[in-house]
């Protein structure tokens, strides 16, 4: 509560001229603060004035009307379905969360998501956390933190990515792009129609790289439905946009665009059959590269990634690789690993070859993608692209025949895995791993030391106690040191106990 303009103006005046330089009596005032004032002795100017500053003080304390806070207009967190995981399960995510072995945190996600639990409450915040910036672990960090984390979500800004579950529609007419890509990714996977439409209806106010990211979440559940806008989109004034479009098409077999891809390259392409000579690919090159070409995603300046390419043939490498390599195995009636063969032994063996590699892999074609490990076994990177089974066998089989000499290749399959191994090609790995420490003297301890620890990450952690009992201790020990042993059985080690915790109910 505010005094009056007159005791302000009295202390003010009172405190900088003295209590002498006039008569010393209080402002007349009729209530209740003045008749307290009349009651304070003025005889001694003084005193009284500093026991009506502490009068007036403790008047306006006992007038003021207590401050009431706001109540809260936020919901409580609905109840969640999901058991939370055991206290093991959440000592093993606290420690990565924590930096330790934070690779494992997809593999945490991914055992927690297979046993239908939960992440436990109070490691709910720094899950969210981690979504901020890896985008790829969004969907699992979601599904981890359950009703109660999307519900937290909603008061951090920074966390409405995760906000997605709630509403999409809501989240795509007011949320920011990444909350609305992740609520585009979700919504895709459970209702690939509406998921589209609801791109298509912000389609002109959005940026060309919102247009981009959103044609990305298109990827999952494409289909021929989806042609229609992915056809307009191919007329977009950004170039991005329309290369966007265009892979996405290039995946569809019995698209327009994909048609009109095998309408140009069959003319170009002809298997020739002769006795004499041998069989052979005839290769015509494209003359021009026209628009349609490249509204078709066609690029006509070539790539520096493929140097010794010329113009017209990286027009054709482009579209080759649009097109699914079974057609070329069928129309000639010859095996992909006839056609490699041929491909290798032609002039035009980068464009060909190259160009089927690259139609494997977007096609998904296993049999193409073995006859390419056949003869090029360098190709790992395709070996996620085979069936578990297969795998299990070409990566054993690549193991067994490296000899060591052949350090570095094998290096290269390391660093190409992207998922788990199996029983069989853990023992292949492990046993040419054993067999390069004892043996080797070209490789040094760095490079033994980094496969290692590579391979700890995808090593089959059911094997720890035969590995560990295995393993040529005393090699290790005069070669590279225990600690890169110890890092090694550290890390496949936390790997088998936190599995096994959700085994369990501990």
């Amino acid at each position: 509560m505010a005094i009056a303009f007159d005791l302000a103006e009295f202390f003010l005046t009172n405190a900088l001229l003295g209590t002498e330089r006039q008569a010393f009596a209080f402002p007349q005032r009729e209530d209740l603060l003045g008749r307290l004032l009349a009651q304070l002795d003025v005889s001694a100017p003084e005193r009284a004035l500093l026991d009506a500053s502490a009068l007036v003080s403790f008047y306006q304390v006992v007038g003021q009307r207590p401050t009431k806070e706001p109540v809260s207009s936020i919901a409580p967190a609905p109840p969640d379905s999901w058991l939370r995981c055991s206290p093991t399960a959440g000592f093993y995510l606290a420690r990565i969360l924590a930096g330790e072995y934070p690779e494992l945190l997809p593999e945490w996600l991914g055992a927690l998501n297979k046993s239908d639990q939960r992440a436990p409450e109070e490691l709910i915040p720094a899950l969210l956390e981690v979504g901020v910036s890896q985008r790829e672990w969004r969907a699992a960090i979601v599904r981890a933190v359950g009703v109660r984390g999307v519900w937290l979500a909603a008061q951090n800004d920074k966390w409405d990515y995760a906000t997605g579950n709630a509403d999409p529609e809501l989240i795509w007419q007011t949320g920011s792009r990444e909350a609305r890509l992740f609520a585009l990714t979700e919504l895709r996977a459970q209702n690939p129609t509406r998921a589209r439409e609801l791109a298509a209806s912000t389609w002109n106010e959005d940026s060309p790289d919102d247009r981009v990211a959103f044609l990305g979440a298109l990827t999952l559940n494409l289909s021929l439905d989806d042609e229609p806008f992915l056809e307009a989109a191919l007329d977009d004034r950004r170039k991005e946009v329309r290369s966007a479009a265009a892979d996405l098409l290039g995946r569809l077999p019995d698209s327009r665009l994909s048609q009109r891809m095998i309408a140009r390259v069959k003319p170009l392409l002809a298997y020739k059959h002769s006795r004499l000579a041998g069989d052979k690919i005839e290769v015509m090159l494209p003359e021009h590269c026209d628009k349609a070409m490249q509204r078709d995603g066609i690029e006509s300046k070539p790539s520096p990634v493929l140097p010794k390419m010329g113009e017209r043939s990286w027009w054709l490498y482009q579209m080759l690789q649009v097109i699914p390599p079974s057609l070329w195995s069928n129309e000639w009636r010859k095996t992909p690993r006839d056609l490699l063969q041929l491909a290798l032994q032609s002039e035009w063996k980068e464009m060909l070859f190259e160009g089927w590699i690259r139609a494997a892999q977007r096609s998904g074609d296993s049999a193409w993608v073995e006859a390419i490990l056949e003869l090029d076994p360098r190709r790992t990177g395709l070996v996620k692209h085979l069936a578990p089974a297969r795998r299990e066998i070409f990566i054993s089989q690549r193991f067994k025949q490296l000899k060591a000499p052949d350090f570095e290749a094998g290096i290269q399959v390391l660093e190409d895995l992207d998922f788990d191994c199996g029983v069989q090609s853990t023992r292949a790995v492990m046993k040419w791993l054993r067999e390069q420490i004892v043996n080797s003297t070209d490789v040094s301890d760095w490079q033994l030391r980094q496969a290692l620890q590579d391979f700890a990450y995808h090593a089959q952690p059911t094997l720890f106690e035969e590995i560990e009992s295995d393993w040529p201790k005393d090699a290790i020990g005069r070669k590279m040191g225990f600690e890169a042993l110890d890092e090694f059985f550290d890390i496949l080690g936390f790997r088998r106990e936190m599995l096994n915790a959700f085994k369990r109910n501990a």
